[in-house]
């Protein structure tokens, strides 16, 4: 239908009296509100054709990529396998006229695979210890040092932004912290849903937050005014508490889903064959509801009555 209605079409001007027919031999163009609906279709049908060997086996099936309009994320268990992977997905791209940028294209491994140096075609694929995907840098092992501190460059660039609003005492204090909440705090807690903080972590982000109340104070730490005074003057919101909020948020959302998607399997997914390391084992994503509700958590958060009423500090991480 769309071919259809971009064909055999023109379109007249008439400029100063001499009126000229001009044929309009392209259709959609980027930026048109179709435009992205049919970039996406079209992805879509490249990833069905390109029938790729990798993939990490979850619970019987295979997760092979994720994919986010253009930005796609392909998952191997073997550096080989994914490049393979990558040869049959830019054959199946060119095939309707698509590209892969190699220079915009990065991979990582873990501390279980060996080296490698993937290629596609001629060019070599960089390997990174981290890559910003949808917002997020996203490393192998978990640390979100990298992540943190983009989120206080961020905080900061959103805060000077309405420094004048935040700072100017002529505006009421309630104003000021629904500014606060709204436009800056958003900018340190992007995708904390996903977080597994540790305390140096949460403290990083904290202090952040008091550097910013005491500036929209007009206060230093000279004056050694207690953090607790500091938050009653002010009335923002604690970033600390904002983050187990739109984490039990989300938590909520993830135990409700009830249609077999890769988000509530992952979740549920325990590795066969893998043993956690010894000693003082790594904190996972669940543990601040494990801590509260055990292996039950998820039976919990079916109800929302009943998760709402959970009281934050008993099953955040730390005190």
């Amino acid at each position: 239908m769309i071919r259809k209605c971009n064909t055999s079409c023109f379109t007249d001007v008439n400029l100063y009296g001499n009126p000229t027919r001009i044929q309009i031999r392209r259709g959609v163009r980027q930026g048109e509100v179709i435009s992205p609906m049919l970039f996406s279709a079209a992805l879509e049908i490249v990833m069905q054709n390109a029938q790729m060997p990798c993939g990490i086996n979850i619970d019987g099936e295979r997760l092979q990529y994720l994919m986010f309009a253009d930005d796609i994320v392909l998952i191997g268990s073997e550096p080989s396998a994914l490049e393979n992977s990558l040869r049959i997905l830019r054959i199946a791209a060119s095939s309707i006229g698509l590209e892969i940028h190699p220079g915009k294209t990065k991979w990582m491994k873990n501390s279980y695979a060996s080296d490698y140096c993937l290629r596609m075609d001629d060019s070599v694929i960089e390997e990174v210890s981290s890559y910003v995907y949808l917002g997020q840098a996203v490393t192998m092992d978990n640390d979100l040092t990298v992540e943190i501190s983009r989120r206080r460059k961020a905080v900061w660039v959103a805060f000077n932004k309405y420094r004048d609003v935040l700072t100017d005492k002529r505006i009421d204090a309630q104003v000021r912290a629904r500014v606060f909440n709204t436009h800056v705090l958003p900018a340190l807690v992007y995708g904390s849903e996903t977080w597994n903080t540790i305390l140096n972590e949460e403290r990083r982000l904290a202090s952040t937050q008091r550097a910013m109340e005491r500036v929209m104070c007009g206060i230093t730490l000279m004056h050694k005014i207690p953090a607790h005074e500091i938050r009653r003057r002010t009335g923002v919101k604690d970033v600390i508490e904002n983050i187990y909020d739109s984490k039990k948020r989300w938590a909520g959302h993830v135990a409700r889903l009830n249609d077999n998607r890769w988000t509530s399997r992952v979740t549920n997914w325990y590795p066969r064959g893998v043993k956690r390391p010894r000693g003082r084992p790594p904190a996972r994503w669940s543990d601040p509801f494990r801590k509260l509700f055990e292996q039950r958590w998820q039976q919990v958060a079916r109800n929302r009555n009943e998760w709402h009423r959970c009281v934050l500090q008993n099953w955040r991480n730390h005190p």
